[in-house]
């Protein structure tokens, strides 16, 4: 969250009930926790896995997506363990694209 997004969510909320008797660093925890969804969700190797993939030159939704499929379908298995898989299938087939034939 940046700047700019906290300075417009104060002048849309500060007069609003809910708001009006907290502090402005109450006020700007509150803001925090409302966005706190959109944190860091996956890590790799001690970073984002944003920026892994960045770094490495691989397709990070191709990876996400295989993330969020096997989570779906109950695997077992852990993070670090699927983010792997994803990368070694993108790096022995390339670019992971599933499409739903009907």
């Amino acid at each position: 969250m940046n700047y700019r997004n906290i300075i417009s969510f104060i002048t849309r909320h500060k007069g609003e009930d809910k708001y009006k008797l907290l502090s402005d660093d109450e006020f700007i925890e509150q803001i925090m926790s409302i966005y706190e969804p959109l944190e860091l969700k996956y890590t790799y190797k001690g970073e984002s896995l944003y920026n892994y993939c960045a770094n490495n030159d691989i397709s990070y939704y191709s990876v996400l997506s295989h993330v969020k499929r096997s989570l779906a379908k109950g695997s077992n298995k852990t993070i670090d363990e699927l983010v792997e898989e994803g990368i070694k299938t993108i790096n022995r087939y390339g670019v992971i694209i599933k499409i739903k034939i009907k």
